[in-house]
C-alpha cells in the first residue's frame, strides 16, 4: 500500500496540509495547482524562493502538517511505520536549484526524524527517495518538509515537486 502525502490538488486521499511555514517564509510563494507540465495527474506543486532575506535568517522551509497548523499537539498523529520508504518527484525550473533538505518527522512529538538533504535539481522530473525503515514512525504530525537555502540557491529559484508518496 501507499500512503499519499500529495497526488494532486484536492486529491481525496492527500494527507498533511503545507501550513507550517518556517524561517524567512515570506520568501516563498506555494501553489498546489500548478498545471505546469505535472509528473503525472493535473497538478504539481509549484514553490518559488526569492531568496530576499530580510531578516538574514538565510532560509525558509514548509511542514506538512497534521491536522492544520499543528506543531506541537498530540492530536493528529498518524502511525506510519509500515511504511519503509519516501518517494517524491521534483524538478528545477532551470535545473541547478538545491533543496537543502526533505524529510519526515522531526521536532517533539514526532516519534522519530528522518531527512535527506543537498538534492540538486534538474530540468527534467526525476524521482527521489529516502529510506524510512531505520526511524521509529509510530506517531507523526509532520509527514513532509521541504527546506530551500539562500546559500544554495542565492538568486532565488523554481520547482516543482509532485506524487509526495510513503511506500
Amino acid at each position: 500500500g501507499r500512503f499519499v502525502i500529495y497526488r494532486d490538488s484536492e486529491y481525496p486521499s492527500n494527507h498533511f496540509y503545507p501550513s507550517g511555514w518556517v524561517g524567512e517564509y515570506r520568501d516563498i510563494s506555494f501553489t498546489d495547482t500548478s498545471s505546469i507540465k505535472p509528473y503525472a495527474g493535473a497538478n504539481c506543486v509549484k514553490i518559488k524562493y526569492s531568496a530576499r532575506d530580510p531578516s538574514g535568517q538565510g532560509w525558509a522551509g514548509i511542514y506538512w502538517q497534521n491536522p492544520l497548523n499543528n506543531w506541537k499537539e498530540s492530536r493528529g498523529g498518524q502511525d506510519l511505520s509500515k511504511y519503509k520508504k519516501l518517494t517524491f518527484w521534483a524538478r528545477g525550473e532551470k535545473g541547478g536549484e538545491i533543496i537543502s533538505e526533505v524529510g519526515v518527522g522531526g521536532l517533539a512529538p514526532n516519534s522519530g526524524d528522518v531527512k535527506m538533504h543537498h538534492i540538486v535539481l534538474t530540468p527534467d522530473w526525476k524521482e527521489y527517495s529516502v529510506d524510512l525503515s531505520k526511524t521509529n514512525l509510530t506517531f507523526v504530525i509532520h509527514g513532509f518538509r521541504i527546506f530551500v537555502t539562500k546559500s544554495g540557491n542565492p538568486q532565488g529559484c523554481v520547482f516543482y515537486l509532485d506524487n509526495i508518496l510513503l511506500e
